[in-house]
């Protein structure tokens, strides 16, 4: 394993894990939540077969457990982490289209456009190692 394989399982954190699937608040501005997108399972299982990743989310009526969405996310990862693609992974995750739920209360394209740089700067930070 090379040494930017090593550097991306810091990803696998339990803190880091939050940001990314949307658990973590930075704050909140005029209404905002200033965070990533929060995903849940089964928005995390197609995100996951986005990038090659078979999970599979039970509803309901099944008589399988899910997962924890803390599990789909490390399992996604892992597998971003081994097969190379955590930059294709992170770019995906933090494309301007994901926030759409989070600057929905936004009409105007210019407040729309400085709303999502400063979430991303806000998310940044709070990723320094990899962004």
């Amino acid at each position: 394993m090379n040494s930017m394989n090593t550097n991306y399982n810091l990803l696998k954190n339990k803190e880091i894990i939050a940001i990314l699937d949307g658990d973590f608040q930075i704050e909140e501005v005029d209404g905002i939540r200033i965070a990533m997108p929060y995903l849940s399972g089964p928005m995390l299982c197609e995100l996951s077969q986005k990038f090659g990743c078979y999970q599979e989310y039970y509803w309901k009526n099944s008589s399988k457990t899910n997962l924890s969405r803390w599990q789909y996310m490390d399992n996604l990862l892992e597998y971003v982490i081994k097969e190379c693609k955590v930059s294709q992974l992170l770019s995906y995750m933090m494309d301007k289209e994901r926030f759409s739920d989070n600057l929905r209360k936004l009409s105007n394209v210019s407040d729309i456009e400085k709303m999502y740089k400063y979430i991303i700067k806000k998310v940044a930070e709070k990723l320094p190692l990899f962004l």
